[in-house]
Parts: structure tokens; sequence; C-alpha cells
């Protein structure tokens, strides 16, 4: 160990008296000893998402023909997509419409508002939302004609 710091200073001394510097300059560090990312490794706690399987449920998500048992399976879906595509799905259930109108995410918030069968109640409510307030939406003209 003491060979090598010894051999390192011994490098720097030469590059400063090279360069003029005066100062101790350490040595470059080899490419090979660089540390270089994986990119096939992921942080950890995350999972890998198979973007095919996720496609294909976003698409049986926003079918007319998944039943509302499936719908309301895919509404606790952890991949947004998934969510936002039942939101927006003309024959999802009130209750899992307003269930998804408390979604963490304004977009998923947004997509329910704008469902024609999402109950009054719940638009109004997400209309009075600003991370959720559609301009042109009835939510949003209740609300500006009652200030």
């Amino acid at each position: 160990m003491a060979d090598s710091v010894q051999g390192s200073n011994q490098y720097a001394r030469r590059r400063a008296a090279r360069t003029g510097s005066g100062r101790l300059v350490p040595p470059p560090v080899p490419l090979a000893a660089q540390a270089s990312p994986d990119l096939n490794s992921r942080p950890p706690g995350t999972q890998e998402i198979n973007l095919e399987a996720v496609l294909a449920q976003v698409q049986a998500a926003a079918s007319k023909q998944t039943s509302p048992a499936q719908l309301a399976q895919m509404a606790a879906d952890r991949v947004p997509w998934v969510r936002l595509a039942v939101a927006g799905n003309p024959n999802t259930p009130r209750e899992i419409l307003e269930r998804l109108s408390r979604d963490t995410l304004p977009a998923v918030r947004r997509r329910v508002a704008t469902n024609p069968r999402c109950p009054d109640g719940t638009r109004v409510r997400l209309g009075r939302d600003p991370a959720t307030a559609l301009r042109d939406s009835p939510a949003s003209e209740q609300q500006h004609t009652l200030n």
C-alpha cells in the first residue's frame, strides 16, 4: 500500500514539474477502474415492466366489452395508464369512478371528470380541485357562476 502511494506521489511530482504548476496533481484514473453503470440493472425495490402486457391491459381497460368486475380489478392496478384507461371507459360503473376520483394522479382524476357516467357530485368536487379543474367542464362553469 505504501509503495502505491509513494508511486502515485512520484507521478504527481513529475507531472507538476512538467506542467510548471508546482502543485501536485493526482494521476488519472484508468478507464477500467472507473465505475461504469450496469445498463441492465434497476434501482433497488423496482420491478421490470413488460410493456406488451401493460399495453394489453390498457387496451382491455379501454374496451367497451370489458366486464364491470374486470374494470374494478383494473382500477386498482399499480400502472397509472391502466387506471387512466378505466377512468375513461364509458362503461365503468359509477362506484369505480368515485374511487378513481380520489386517485393520487391528477390525470386519472381529470379523466374521471370527463367520463359521461361520472356522478354530478363527483364532477363538481373534481371541478373545485385546482389540480383537476377543467376549464370547459360543467363543474368549472358552475364554480365561476357562484363567485
